[in-house]
């Protein structure tokens, strides 16, 4: 606050709802500099402050945001690809998406049951797996309310794994360093998920491994990398008689609307 116009030469605003307060009063500071938005519309006090939106149309969502969440790596995926010159085939996405959704189905339900009754989850991702980790705790907390963490992988390394053991869960997210993390903290007796791309990664007793395809682009990747994890924390979320979630903490000061329970 107070040096946003010596920050960036241009801005791009994340809010699903486009009423996000901080994020409002950031881009009003930068008014000097473009500014684009990216919304779930365009019809809301953050597209009508940038004078630019990129809309998601990512459809209904509650609390605890998923397809908000989903539309929005689509959006800076395709954004970032024009900017860079990206010729990645974006087309793709619908199939893998879909075989994501009916592939990897009963892993997420086994996934769901081996993390039900954990006392706390960390989830573990480098790169834009680290953004998925951060976003997997949200879900985990406030669709579940089951306290979860999200960490870079290599940080994770440094300290932060020494506190699991049986009572707690794990999620890693990647084909590299979190094979081995999952593998050696599965076989210290916590109960473990990987969500990975490789296809020689054998799950055992406390792991159970989600493949998931790969298409070669960050953002894309990132996006059934999510889907999966969205397919744990729903069972999760109806084992524990959560599904029709609603806020229990009134925040009256984080949106520039009256406040909701459901809406984010």
């Amino acid at each position: 606050y107070g040096r946003t116009d010596a920050a960036a030469d241009a801005f791009i605003a994340l809010s699903a709802s486009g009423q996000s307060r901080e994020i409002y009063d950031v881009m009003r500071e930068a008014s000097g500099a473009p500014r684009l938005a990216v919304c779930r519309g365009s019809g809301n006090p953050l597209a009508d402050l940038t004078g630019a939106v990129l809309a998601t149309d990512s459809g209904a969502d509650n609390g605890a945001s998923s397809t908000g969440y989903t539309g929005t790596l689509l959006a800076l995926g395709m954004l970032i690809g024009r900017l860079a010159g990206n010729s990645f085939d974006w087309a793709r996405l619908p199939a893998a998406a879909a075989a994501v959704l009916s592939g990897a189905t009963q892993a997420a339900g086994q996934a769901a049951r081996l993390l039900q009754g954990r006392t706390s989850i960390d989830i573990v991702g480098a790169g834009v797996g680290f953004a998925n980790a951060g976003e997997a705790a949200m879900l985990i907390r406030e669709a579940v309310r089951v306290p979860a963490s999200g960490w870079d992988t290599l940080n994770y390394l440094h300290g932060p794994m020494e506190s699991q053991d049986a009572a707690t869960g794990l999620i890693c997210i990647g084909d590299g360093r979190e094979v081995k993390i999952a593998q050696d903290v599965a076989a210290f007796g916590c109960h473990s998920v990987l969500v990975t791309r490789r296809v020689d990664v054998a799950a055992a007793d406390r792991l159970v491994v989600i493949s998931i395809p790969a298409l070669g682009n960050d953002m894309a990747d990132a996006i059934l990398e999510i889907i999966a994890i969205q397919l744990i924390v729903g069972d999760m979320q109806d084992a524990a008689g959560l599904a029709d979630i609603t806020f229990r903490y009134r925040q009256t000061d984080t949106k520039l609307k009256p406040w909701s329970p459901t809406e984010v």
